[in-house]
């Protein structure tokens, strides 16, 4: 992962993510971390993901633990059906 270990904030999220280069004043961070956590956390003792209060959010692992690849994935996966969803491209149900 290019930044396990370091804080990512909201801000360089919504740039390099959606290429937002305002504050929307938008909680998609929020609801997005949300389901990022639910998915990348469920059937694990410690988390992998933390919020840093006032900084942004860390990908941070304990000892043994190989979530990496699953993060990428799901990101990966979140990020194109969100481009997909921007773009009114969506069809079907």
């Amino acid at each position: 992962m290019k930044h396990a270990g370091q804080v990512v904030t909201r801000t360089m999220l919504l740039e390099n993510v959606w290429d937002y280069h305002f504050d929307p004043q938008t909680n998609v961070i929020d609801v997005h971390i949300s389901r990022l956590r639910s998915k990348i956390d469920k059937g694990f003792a410690q988390p992998l993901l933390h919020t840093v209060r006032g900084a942004g959010y860390m990908i941070r692992e304990g000892r043994g633990s190989c979530r990496h690849a699953l993060i990428g994935a799901v990101i990966s996966a979140m990020c194109a059906r969100d481009s997909v969803v921007a773009t009114g491209a969506v069809t079907g149900p």
